[in-house]
């Protein structure tokens, strides 16, 4: 909590009036513009903040940009001194683990801000004091003290100084006086010195008040004044952000009535003229020809919302997205891959920790609900749920990790093996045929034809989606392990749930996979449409 400055004075009081005071060191073990390794700050006042703002105490400088402005501060409770996280957008970490809220520090414990930001070794002698002279309590109270109270301290030190001339010059009167009275010399005339001695000190420490009185006067005026300013210009600029906020509103709605416009323009011209489709020019079987026929059929499928609601009813909405492939066929199964549906039981090494905490949070109880848009190259688009979806999970193995706090928790792991498929049922069907019996005995070195959006939204336009072509030759006879291996594989990321086409015995293409994951860039992993419960 921020220093009042009653706090702050009685701090003063008790750290100036004292040679053995509470304190602690910070040591700086990273290179950076404002520190060396091996220097240490000592810390006597009860709260510093630690970040790149100019008013922290531990202040660090622009070549540290994962420093937050106010990152986290340090507060002395009796005997405990416990960490607090300020930062909302950078972590802090203890001993290499992720500090939450706060945690109470011990010696030698390692503070660092942020992930790869700078470290400080916390350090406190046995009983937790330090002796040290008064410049030095001076010095260190003054420049460790919460603004706008470092005024007040340095007055209080000049306040302190002149009550010590003041008894220095009252002893040596005293003295004086003593002498003077026993040879019996003018008395009078050292009392009269010694009474404007006094009134002189009388007159400083007054003037000091005021100083002080003054400079807090001030202080609070230029704040005021401060935060006036702060607040008329962030208003102004609300005022400016909602105008061009307005004008892009405007601009955009003129835009859609000229794409709607263009839009009529150009379906009148197709009705009018009846243009061909590419593909007419294509032999039936082609290449081309596959493409062009399916290529309707497959879906760009992205998430849009993704809902964690723990049994109490606590959580919400969280920031956590992906995108992948999907294939309507002509029964009406709308087909992907079951990763591309609760991609948060799929964890891997150096998997991503949005994925991790949703998995431990599903297995204590919370309910995950993924908002899915599945968008076609005609624009046609439809949105589900996981929970519309058919899969396995029975498979799933149960493994121990460590979660938040450095605890042991158990979550469900799935495998990319034959389970990795999901679907659910469309009123809409499509000319995508499958064949189970041929997604069994393929031979090896068939040909086969892949569709899907490999590599997501990076090779996607907004506004017109279309999947990209490939081409595989299975690597060998049949299953292995349940699954389809293909050699020369030429997909990535974001082909996942993509349908692999093969020739059948009548010389038509039909599905007889699922795209599901790769081994290094030359072999393909897919499992076969036969695999579908």
């Amino acid at each position: 909590m921020p220093l009042t400055a009653s706090r702050s004075l009685t701090t003063g009081l008790r750290v100036l009036g004292r040679k053995n005071i509470p304190a602690y060191t910070l040591e700086y073990l990273t290179p950076c513009h404002l520190h060396r390794p091996g220097t240490h700050d000592t810390i006597v006042v009860p709260v510093i903040e630690l970040g790149r703002d100019p008013s922290c105490a531990v202040c660090f400088g622009k070549d540290l940009p994962t420093v937050s402005r106010k990152h986290a501060e340090i507060e002395r409770q009796g005997q405990e001194i416990i960490l607090k996280t300020l930062s909302q957008t950078n972590s802090t970490f203890v001993n290499g683990q992720l500090v939450h809220s706060s945690y109470y520090l011990q010696n030698g414990d390692i503070i660092q801000l942020s992930s790869d930001g700078p470290r400080l070794r916390f350090n406190i002698s046995e009983g937790g004091f330090l002796k040290m002279g008064f410049t030095q309590r001076m010095n260190l109270l003054v420049h460790q003290s919460v603004r706008p109270y470092q005024k007040a301290l340095i007055g209080l030190s000049v306040l302190m100084a002149l009550l010590v001339i003041g008894i220095a010059l009252f002893m040596t009167n005293q003295t004086r006086l003593s002498k003077g009275l026993q040879a019996q010399t003018s008395s009078q005339a050292q009392q009269i010195q010694f009474q404007d001695s006094i009134i002189s000190i009388q007159d400083s420490l007054v003037r000091a008040l005021d100083s002080i009185a003054s400079a807090n006067d001030q202080l609070r005026k230029e704040d005021s004044l401060r935060y006036t300013n702060i607040l008329s210009q962030t208003a102004e600029r609300m005022i400016q952000n909602d105008q061009q906020i307005a004008s892009v509103l405007e601009d955009n709605q003129r835009l859609q009535q000229t794409i709607s416009s263009q839009n009529r323009k150009i379906k009148h011209l197709e009705v009018r003229f009846q243009t061909p489709r590419p593909s007419a020019t294509a032999p039936p079987n082609s290449a081309a020809a596959v493409y062009d026929r399916f290529r309707e059929h497959i879906y760009f499928l992205q998430v849009s919302g993704f809902q964690l609601v723990m049994p109490d009813g606590t959580g919400g909405e969280l920031d956590i997205s992906w995108n992948g492939t999907g294939f309507l066929l002509s029964d009406g199964k709308f087909v992907t891959a079951r990763h591309c549906i609760q991609g948060w039981r799929y964890i891997t090494e150096g998997a991503n920790e949005e994925n991790l905490l949703a998995n431990i949070a599903e297995q204590m109880g919370a309910r995950i609900t993924v908002l899915f848009e599945a968008v076609s190259p005609s624009g046609h688009s439809f949105t589900f749920t996981n929970r519309q979806v058919q899969l396995n999970d029975t498979q799933d193995q149960i493994e121990r990790v460590t979660g938040p706090g450095g605890k042991l928790v158990e979550i469900k792991v799935a495998k990319p093996d034959q389970t990795d498929w999901a679907y659910f049922q469309r009123p809409r069907h499509s000319s995508l045929h499958y064949n189970a019996s041929l997604s069994r005995n393929l031979r090896a070195a068939t040909e086969v034809i892949i569709l899907g959006y490999s590599y997501g939204s990076a090779l996607q336009k907004s506004y017109n989606v279309d999947p990209l072509f490939s081409e595989s030759r299975v690597a060998r006879n049949g299953l292995a392990s349940g699954l389809i291996t293909l050699t020369d594989r030429n997909f990535g990321q974001g082909n996942s749930g993509g349908p692999v086409l093969a020739v059948d015995a009548s010389g038509q293409h039909q599905v007889v996979g699922i795209v599901s994951a790769g081994l290094g860039s030359e072999i393909g992993i897919v499992v076969p449409i036969s695999a579908i419960r």
